[in-house]
């Protein structure tokens, strides 16, 4: 079984976590020059609410607070504000119009 985490219907892809309990889930990692820049969501307490973010050099993140780490993804179910979904991994795609099973799908031709 594979589980999925999302934050705010986003699969989560990195999440850290500061001293003082504030989660950047991210949902996006793009390299650019050389770095890495984030986007996803914040959680804030004042006043409490779930922001986004863009752009965010990882570099910079990391050197906002001293106190802040990457949480290890066997917790992300742990952190607030997340979804966790489990899930064989296998996509299941149907046709439109299939009736039931062991019946051929309307798009096979034979």
């Amino acid at each position: 079984m594979k589980t999925n985490v999302t934050i705010a219907g986003q699969p989560v892809v990195d999440i850290y976590e500061c001293q003082d309990a504030r989660c950047w889930y991210v949902t996006r990692k793009v390299r650019e020059q050389g770095h890495w820049f984030l986007y996803g969501y914040v959680r804030c307490f004042e006043p409490a609410l779930l922001a986004e973010f863009q752009h965010v050099p990882e570099e910079a993140l990391l050197g906002m607070d001293s106190h802040m780490w990457r949480v290890p993804p066997e917790v992300w179910h742990r952190c607030p504000l997340v979804a966790v979904e489990e899930s064989s991994g296998l996509k299941v795609v149907c046709c439109q119009g299939e009736e039931g099973e062991g019946q051929p799908s309307p798009s096979c031709s034979e």
